[in-house]
């Protein structure tokens, strides 16, 4: 998963939600903060709908923000209320997302 996160930048905090503490696998989602807050929506667009195999689908969303909490913090926070992505574009920032993809992922453009 870090792997898969950590194509798109360098991942500042990483939680993988499991049951308990105890547990050997996870509830099927995670919180990922990068550290340039500006790979957040690229990240996300990659990865939301992402063909994971096995007939499941990846879900990206990012976590709300006050403007005082991404000053302190730089981009991201844990337990923060999640928003809808914004209308799906190929182009965000003047990146293109899906030359990122298929430099991050490889030519086959999806995930193994």
């Amino acid at each position: 998963v870090l792997e898969l996160l950590g194509a798109f930048g360098t991942v500042r905090a990483f939680h993988l939600v499991k049951q308990d503490a105890n547990a050997t696998s996870s509830k099927g989602y995670c919180f990922v903060e990068y550290s340039d807050p500006n790979v957040t929506q690229v990240a996300c667009m990659g990865l939301n709908g992402m063909d994971m195999g096995g007939g499941k689908q990846l879900s990206c969303r990012m976590a709300a923000q006050s403007q005082q909490q991404t000053m302190e913090s730089g981009g991201g926070a844990f337990g923060a209320p999640v928003a809808a992505l914004p209308a799906q574009t190929s182009v965000v920032d003047g990146v293109d997302v899906d030359a990122l993809l298929s430099a991050a992922l490889g030519a086959g453009g999806g995930a193994a």
